[in-house]
């Protein structure tokens, strides 16, 4: 079994339900009052998304937003570069 089987259940109806389905059953037999289950339901639905790859760890987003910002800061390097370039030569005297 993969660990979405695990987390999300098997796909076909004699198949393991998957923990996510286990404890939401367990918390609608526990009478947990609508705001703890509706955080619950939250938290349940990210290890869901989690488990079947649907959703980014945070440790691989902030790699991939580390990763953006230097492709934009060597862009703003570029272009920085290129306005100064262009200044200089529209003040500087031509010969």
């Amino acid at each position: 079994m993969s660990i979405n089987e695990i987390i999300n259940g098997q796909t076909g109806g004699d198949g393991f339900p998957g923990l996510v389905r286990l404890v939401e059953k367990y918390l609608d037999g526990m009478n947990v009052d609508i705001t703890t289950r509706c955080e619950m339901g939250k938290y349940l639905g990210l290890v869901s998304q989690r488990a079947s790859g649907t959703s980014l760890p945070s440790s691989q987003t902030s790699r991939l937003r580390v990763l953006a910002l230097r492709s934009d800061m060597m862009l703003r390097e570029t272009l920085d570069h290129s306005q100064m370039d262009t200044a200089f030569r529209s003040k500087s005297p031509r010969v």
